[in-house]
């Protein structure tokens, strides 16, 4: 009896971090705090605010844009963006929607999402971006950032 008990003790701590891993993702509170993420992201660029932006960022993260350019590092980031807000991108608007969350562990998810971006007097263009967040410290942010173009 006493084997058979000490087994299923085991297998029971053994299977803990999965099921609170199942329970979290389906209460959908990772799900709500990943999209609040983007929605604050969204905020911060309406500002143009180069340093919040940059700050969704982890210290190595990277952007690698639709072209193949890649940005890293928080600091980097923080550059091209103040360039880009003091230039290309002063009128700018920019949303994500986020299509679909991939839970890889409780602190590491990969998110595809669609992002619009309208400068002020073209035409919007669309992309579609694979993102990898890790959560530090309750917080999620952004690990790398790949963009795709729409044909």
């Amino acid at each position: 009896m006493r084997p058979s008990l000490a087994l299923f003790v085991f297998i029971i701590m053994a299977c803990a971090p999965a099921f609170a891993f199942a329970e979290d993702s389906t209460a959908g509170g990772v799900e709500s705090s990943i999209k609040k993420h983007f929605k604050d992201f969204d905020q911060a660029w309406s500002r143009h605010d180069a340093k919040a932006v940059a700050a969704f960022y982890t210290e190595k993260g990277e952007i690698v844009t639709e072209s193949g350019q890649t940005f890293s590092g928080r600091e980097g980031i923080e550059q091209i963006l103040s360039e880009g807000f003091d230039n290309t991108l002063k009128d700018s608007t920019l949303t994500v929607t986020v299509q679909k969350i991939r839970l890889i562990k409780p602190d590491v998810a990969l998110v595809d999402s669609d992002l619009q971006i309208k400068q002020a007097d073209s035409d919007p263009s669309m992309l579609h971006l694979f993102t990898l967040l890790v959560n530090q410290d309750g917080k999620w942010m952004v690990e790398t950032s790949r963009a795709v173009a729409y044909k």
